[in-house]
């Protein structure tokens, strides 16, 4: 469990959608959870937002299967 996780929150996650693959991770995120583009780069910049369990950067493409971990804040 990464230190992003063990801060609180409300932990979500759900596997990216063939619809979504090959989009950034913001944007995905955005989508996936109801959050504005904004909202959602914030999120992975401070590291709540992960893809199989690793960091990646606002720019990285998601796969589709792959698992998408938000820590919502509370």
């Amino acid at each position: 469990m990464t230190s992003a996780f063990a801060a609180g929150g409300d932990h979500r996650s759900l596997p990216v959608p063939d619809g979504l693959d090959g989009m950034r991770l913001d944007q995905a995120v955005s989508r996936l959870f109801g959050l504005s583009r904004t909202a959602a780069a914030a999120l992975v910049d401070a590291g709540k937002a992960l893809v199989d369990g690793i960091v990646r950067p606002n720019s990285y493409k998601v796969k589709a299967g792959s698992w998408l971990e938000v820590t919502l804040p509370a």
